[in-house]
């Protein structure tokens, strides 16, 4: 039986897995208390085809949402979300000493997205992180009508959503310490989906989010190879994996990497220390 949601009134800090299968909610308490809250999972019932009828495919994840922060009664507080690569297109921006400010990389950001996916960007919210001068910038893309729907469903519980994170990038927040190879790949496997995360010595070089069918021992090599052909990826090297708990990610060697695994959950346990992509504000 799931744990009784009344106690996430009481928590000063929610943190919201947002994946297509499933929500997890897991509350916080003050500084300080003795308290213990616990996490709740929901599984939702993905059918082939979800979406094709005109909704959107994340319509009934933010509605089991919306239900679960019904149920508690008292103020809900600070909201943190982490939301499912599934949701989040990722690109790498160069570094460019003609850009001058936040805005000028944003709408630089927003260009190169729209040169790849066309007008339908058009209807995203975007976000770009700080890298040291010189170096390349993750830039990501919502659909703009998720994370409105988001935020509402919040505020309507009384919440604040105070970060929206995509699963890469939170990730690789959590296990920032552990990078310690100058060179390497970052895997954040998701079941149905992998990102990676490519750094040489001058730094980020590439990112990709992949759609996966097959178990992740057998797909992951081969994108890998893939990558190697166009010249994202060294021929092997330290393989950071990072895999949700809905992965197939048994330990499985990948031929000439060396894999440090880095966990039995994508998702991190604790709020991330480190920026978000995706700010509250949009």
């Amino acid at each position: 039986m799931s744990p009784s949601l009344a106690s996430i009134a009481g928590a000063k800090r929610l943190r919201v897995e947002v994946r297509p299968a499933s929500v997890k909610l897991v509350p916080k308490a003050a500084f300080g208390s003795r308290r213990l809250l616990s996490a709740r999972a929901i599984a939702l019932e993905v059918t082939a085809g979800s979406g094709e009828d005109g909704a959107e495919p994340w319509r009934a994840v933010v509605d089991v949402l919306a239900e679960a922060l019904r149920e508690p009664r008292g103020r809900l507080g600070r909201v943190e979300m982490v939301l499912s690569d599934h949701f989040v297109r990722h690109l790498l921006i160069p570094w460019s000493n003609d850009l001058v400010g936040d805005g000028e990389r944003l709408a630089f950001a927003q260009l190169s997205f729209r040169e790849l996916y066309g007008h339908v960007s058009d209807t995203w919210d975007f976000a770009l992180d700080e890298q040291p001068a010189g170096e390349a910038s993750f830039a990501c893309a919502v659909d703009r009508a998720l994370v409105s729907s988001l935020r509402e469903v919040v505020t309507r519980a009384g919440g604040q959503l105070a970060a929206l994170t995509p699963a890469l990038a939170d990730c690789i927040n959590r296990h920032r310490k552990a990078l310690k190879a100058p060179e390497f790949c970052f895997a954040m496997a998701e079941a149905g989906r992998i990102s990676l995360a490519f750094r040489s010595l001058a730094g980020w070089e590439a990112v990709r989010s992949r759609r996966i069918d097959g178990p992740l021992a057998e797909t992951l090599p081969t994108l890998l190879k893939q990558e190697t052909v166009v010249g994202t990826a060294r021929e092997g090297g330290v393989l950071y994996l990072c895999a949700d708990a809905s992965a197939d990610a048994a330990a499985f060697p990948v031929p000439g990497w060396r894999v440090v695994a880095l966990g039995v959950s994508g998702f991190a346990r604790s709020p991330p220390t480190d920026r978000q992509l995706v700010a509250a504000g949009g």
